[in-house]
């Protein structure tokens, strides 16, 4: 998972990164993921890490920033 490549070495709390896990299935789950490219994967886990890196923030706050941020809308 392109995502535990990149918490590899960086300090995040078990909460941190369960959220950001969550935030991770969630938006690739909206991005309706079938089989894309791992270079897709890998954008959406940077994404994550770097709004992550904002802290205090909830699987849901990260996953809408992290849509927002890729210019689609919430739901």
């Amino acid at each position: 998972m392109p995502l535990r490549r990149l918490l590899e070495g960086v300090s995040f709390s078990p909460e941190e990164v369960r959220a950001m896990t969550t935030a991770y299935e969630a938006v690739r789950k909206k991005l309706h993921d079938r089989g894309q490219p791992e270079l897709v994967n890998e954008i959406i886990a940077k994404r994550v890490v770097e709004v992550g890196k904002t802290k205090a923030l909830n699987a849901a706050e990260m996953t809408s920033r992290v849509l927002k941020s890729f210019g689609l809308p919430e739901d």
